[in-house]
């Protein structure tokens, strides 16, 4: 309980913490650790685009609002790639196979 108070007030997070225990050994610990900065401490932070990159990574000590830009910019830019794809795929005419080859 005392990690959990120290946390709240410190950091005034609102999500549910766990138990104390070891992380080094899980999946996702051994993925960040062999492709980014090994996470030094609680609440590293990773951003991690669509295609499962690490574009960035804060230290624990680097608020949420910090980082508000970084996560914001990534976001939009996958929105745009998104808008952009199916904006082109609009604009193909589909080949319904049923048309004459003679009339075209």
């Amino acid at each position: 309980m005392e990690i959990e108070e120290y946390y709240r007030g410190h950091f005034k997070i609102e999500f549910m913490i766990l138990e104390k225990g070891s992380v080094t050994d899980s999946p996702l610990w051994k993925w960040v650790a062999a492709n980014a900065v090994t996470p030094m401490g609680n609440f590293h932070k990773y951003l991690i685009d669509g295609s499962g990159h690490i574009v960035k990574n804060w230290n624990g000590e680097v608020s949420i609002e910090t980082i508000f830009d970084d996560v914001q910019q990534l976001v939009d830019s996958v929105i745009l790639d998104d808008v952009t794809t199916v904006n082109s795929e609009e604009n193909v005419v589909p080949d319904t196979g049923n048309a004459n080859k003679e009339e075209l």
